[in-house]
């Protein structure tokens, strides 16, 4: 019994058995006290051993309890309060907020170091340019190739002018569609940035508005005709250059092309102003005649002229609900936009985060409405690509022209004339690249008319806008896991 209150109570009980023992004992130094000290001390020592030995320390519960890390629930009132200090700290003032410092002083410094920086290679990358595309067109004497390589300096400066503004819009035309590509990429990541951080768009009209937002980036590009303008613009350069630099004997029979383009461009001038003169003349006219129908005939022509600007509600591509009013979001805040993803998971996420499914359906979400919103961002992608197969086009025409050609000797005025031919057949459009714009178009529009209806239209509009069929491609987001393929 003594040794289980002992093993039970511990060191506490063993001392109270060492008083009890030691004044019951008339003879402290018999064998029978030795022998319970014995063992009264191994007790001791093993309870110790047990103790230090164990593998799970002693916890407090209640301190235990304190230490553990709750999980950090937010709230409405916590959500609340967050974005009242985040808008407290949008309107603070900037000197506040961007305060000098020596740290911000610093990365100041070292960026503007890597500005400069930045700005010289481009600088030397065109000066390289120009040195090449002056190479392409040497200094040249019939009869003599040599002087085409180490012409007099009279030789050199002829139309050397006229040669570094050939290459100063050979450069720009080079750089049109990769800038081109590069815009519309950041007004597209612009929107769709934007519209995640904007509540969930929760009717027919709101997310057609923003749908068509992302459509008119499209549709407001022009880069196919300002390439053309600009090829057309590099021919008549070019020809100029061979007269200013070798002469008319450069053409053949002496016939200058860069004479009869500009006659041609002063005629066309002359006749545009001509016509427009007559039809002031005529306006006047009808004016002094019928001066009391001045109004009614102004009133008609600005009917006329809205009429003519204004287009058919079927050629806007009009939705029915889209003429509803419409709230409108946030306005986009210029500032740091992140460039396109190189991958389309990475870019179609971005996308599904932008458009998710109303707050009542967000879990009955059904499959069919994750595809079609799977194809959309689909044939938005191959439209930001589109330029592309022009730029390798391009660039392979112009090494071609200026590594291969330009390495040459001129022998005689006709391999003038080649590597002038050279240059425009470089920038020469793909016939494909119109059409297959025009046919991405048509599917953003049919595939934002088909999604609007689809998710935030009625029963029959599903009926009468299946979703594609076909599963490949398997996309994680924040609030659904879906697997779709493109047609």
């Amino acid at each position: 019994m003594e040794d289980t209150n002992c093993k039970n109570a511990g060191l506490i009980v063993d001392d109270r058995e060492s008083d009890s023992t030691d004044s019951s004992s008339p003879t402290p130094d018999s064998p029978a006290d030795d022998q319970d000290d014995d063992n009264r001390s191994g007790r001791i020592e093993n309870h110790q051993s047990k103790i230090e030995n164990s593998r799970e320390p002693i916890q407090n519960r209640k301190s235990k309890i304190q230490k553990e890390k709750r999980p950090f629930v937010v709230t409405p009132r916590r959500r609340a309060a967050m974005l009242a200090n985040l808008d407290k700290a949008r309107a603070a003032p900037k000197d506040k907020i961007y305060g000098p410092s020596e740290k911000r002083s610093a990365a100041n410094h070292a960026n503007l170091q890597k500005a400069h920086a930045a700005r010289a290679a481009a600088r030397a990358e065109k000066q390289a340019f120009s040195e090449r595309v002056e190479r392409l067109f040497p200094p040249f004497t019939p009869g003599n190739p040599s002087s085409a390589q180490a012409g007099s300096e009279d030789g050199r400066a002829a139309g050397i002018e006229a040669v570094r503004e050939v290459a100063e819009r050979v450069w720009q035309r080079r750089r049109l569609y990769p800038r081109r590509a590069r815009s519309e990429g950041r007004k597209v990541m612009r929107l769709l940035t934007a519209a995640a951080r904007w509540p969930a768009v929760g009717s027919m009209a709101e997310a057609l508005q923003l749908l068509r937002q992302l459509l008119e980036i499209f549709l407001k590009s022009k880069a196919v005709e300002q390439a053309e303008r600009l090829n057309a613009k590099i021919g008549r350069l070019l020809q100029e250059m061979l007269e200013a630099r070798y002469g008319p004997e450069v053409f053949v029979n002496g016939f200058s092309v860069a004479k009869l383009v500009g006659k041609i461009e002063a005629n066309l001038k002359r006749w545009a102003a001509d016509e427009k003169a007559e039809r002031a003349a005529r306006r006047r006219a009808r004016d002094e005649k019928h001066p009391a129908g001045q109004g009614s005939a102004a009133e008609g022509g600005e009917g006329r002229e809205q009429a003519a600007v204004e287009p058919p509600p079927e050629a806007a591509g009009a939705v029915p609900g889209a003429g509803a009013p419409a709230q409108a979001g946030p306005p986009i805040r210029p500032g740091r936009v992140p460039e396109l993803p190189e991958k389309f998971e990475d870019f179609l996420k971005i996308f599904f985060r932008a458009f998710p499914p109303p707050l009542p359906q967000r879990e009955t979400a059904t499959e069919d409405g994750r595809v079609l919103l799977h194809s959309l961002a689909w044939a938005v992608w191959e439209r930001l690509h589109v330029y592309e197969r022009q730029v390798r086009q391009e660039e392979a025409g112009l090494r071609r022209a200026l590594n291969e050609l330009g390495t040459q000797a001129v022998e005689s005025y006709r391999d003038l004339r080649v590597r002038l031919r050279m240059i425009e057949l470089a920038f020469k459009t793909e016939p494909t690249l119109g059409p297959v714009m025009a046919r991405l178009e048509a599917e953003i529009e049919f595939g934002i008319e088909q999604f609007v209806k689809w998710r935030y239209g009625s029963d029959l509009d599903q009926e009468v806008f299946p979703p594609p069929p076909g599963v490949t491609t398997t996309v994680t987001s924040d609030e659904w896991q879906v697997t779709s393929s493109r047609l």
